[in-house]
């Protein structure tokens, strides 16, 4: 007689919320990397090595929002411009419109309100386990 198997316990939407920020932080800033292990603060300038530096955001939203793992939303930025000056968002505003073109403020505020669901931590966990 064999036995019933046993489910595969589903890790909880917070630790999935976590751990998929943990990598997407990390993949950012490795991803974006000059240099010898060095990133650009993509609002000040300022030079740091990569560890030392934040994954910033443009538009800020729960870590449960689609806008919080668009990659044209997070680059990398030093600690003063992230934290101190709360983003640094009329430089950010500056290098999105840039970067990306004008429209591109207006798309990530749209995603702002769209909720990712349990699938969708799991596949951004998925791809960027095997970039990094």
């Amino acid at each position: 007689m064999s036995r019933p198997k046993k489910r595969k316990k589903l890790k909880s939407i917070k630790t999935l919320k976590s751990k998929s920020w943990k990598l997407m932080s990390e993949h950012v800033r490795v991803s974006n990397i000059v240099g010898e292990g060095f990133n650009v603060c993509v609002t000040c300038g300022s030079v740091r090595h990569y560890k030392e530096m934040h994954a910033g955001h443009f538009i800020h939203a729960s870590k449960g929002s689609f806008v919080s793992y668009d990659k044209r939303n997070i680059h990398p930025q030093c600690v003063k411009c992230n934290v101190y000056l709360g983003g640094n968002l009329i430089e950010y505003t500056l290098f999105i419109q840039n970067h990306y073109g004008p429209e591109t403020v207006d798309e990530l505020k749209q995603l702002k309100n769209t909720i990712m669901k349990r699938a969708d931590f799991e596949e951004v966990i998925e791809r960027l386990t095997g970039y990094l």
